[in-house]
């Protein structure tokens, strides 16, 4: 991670509202949030056997397998 700070928009009614938040932290759809730099960075490093290319945790220690919406979809 890095110090970076990411903009996303959470919808407010019917407009939407500029969150910032830093490099890393969960996004509002509870995938993690990378700046540009990083999500190249992880696009070329790859993300561990057990995450997806979200970077959702497919495999928890608690035994569920978890399905990616965004992977199910398509995205």
């Amino acid at each position: 991670m890095c110090i970076n700070k990411v903009e996303q928009y959470v919808p407010r009614g019917y407009d939407y509202v500029a969150v910032t938040m830093k490099c890393g932290d969960t996004s509002i759809h509870g995938t993690p949030l990378y700046c540009e730099p990083c999500d190249e960075a992880n696009d070329i490093r790859g993300h561990a056997a057990h995450q997806c290319k979200h970077g959702r945790d497919l495999y928890p220690e608690d035994g569920r397998d978890i399905n990616c919406f965004q992977c199910e979809i398509g995205d």
